[in-house]
């Protein structure tokens, strides 16, 4: 798949699953996610992926919604993603 950059003019901020392991627990952690917000009809969906020092790569499954959900109401963690260049694939 080709990574490409697309450019976000604003934080977000999304709710998100963290999975269990990468990349074994990702489809787990969407079918969570999708489980506790599949009625919203708006949804951006995302990976995000990084390394924890020693700790191997941590995945979120994560989702902007419409209209913005609370995310511990749903029992989910929330962070912003910061504007500006982003890598997609």
């Amino acid at each position: 798949m080709k990574i490409t950059e697309k450019e976000f003019p604003q934080d977000m901020v999304v709710s998100y699953v963290q999975a269990k392991s990468f990349p074994d627990g990702i489809q787990e952690a969407f079918d969570i996610l999708k489980s506790k917000i599949g009625h919203i009809k708006r949804v951006s969906h995302f990976g995000i992926l990084h390394p924890e020092g020693g700790k191997g790569i941590i995945y979120k499954a994560a989702a902007a919604t419409m209209p913005k959900i609370d995310a511990d109401e749903y029992d989910l963690g929330e962070m912003t993603i910061k504007g500006g260049q982003l890598l997609f694939r």
